[in-house]
């Protein structure tokens, strides 16, 4: 089933970027949200690279990390997902979901079961600061549809505190148009 969605979703791409009169993107952006730390006792951050297939539609592979500030803990976490990102109002508003979100836990006292599943959804809006600067306020909710309740509890005995909800601010820079 995952070869099948995932080869559906490379011809979707393929015939978007070549079919459409829309200018294509590549971007990075990085998360600048700090608020956690004062809010839970870990840091959790993202270096996001996004591929804009069309002015409404984009596909994003966040990379994040995990580390946890009280100090009692040796387990810290690095995960990724695909995301679908889209623009219904062609006004900066966007939902996003994730297709797929693992975290991988290492660390002397990670769990044994060190690999956890997620979904994750967003919302947000995306301003755009100049040609290729652009910042985006979002909100993420993990876990929302209840699938991966056993993840969830398992990274928050690890962390003490993972959200399950989480603001962000990225901001990024467009690196290619094509």
């Amino acid at each position: 089933m995952k070869r099948v969605v995932f080869l559906c979703l490379i011809i979707l791409i393929h015939f978007n970027l070549f079919a459409s009169d829309d200018k294509s993107s590549l971007d990075l952006s990085l998360d600048l949200a700090y608020i956690d730390p004062f809010i839970d006792d870990i840091l959790y951050n993202e270096l996001t690279l996004n591929l804009d297939i069309e002015e409404d539609f984009s596909l994003r592979i966040p990379v994040n990390f995990v580390i946890p500030l009280d100090g009692n803990t040796d387990v810290k976490g690095i995960g990724g997902s695909i995301d679908v990102l889209y623009r219904p109002l062609f006004n900066g508003v966007f939902v996003s979901f994730s297709l797929v979100k693992i975290e991988y836990l290492f660390g002397v006292d990670a769990p044994l079961e060190n690999l956890q599943y997620l979904s994750k959804l967003s919302f947000g809006f995306t301003y755009d600061i100049a040609e290729s600067l652009y910042i985006e306020p979002s909100v993420s909710f993990f876990n929302l549809n209840g699938i991966y309740e056993e993840s969830l509890d398992i990274l928050k005995d690890s962390f003490n505190s993972f959200p399950s909800l989480r603001a962000s601010l990225c901001i990024g820079y467009k690196i290619i148009d094509f």
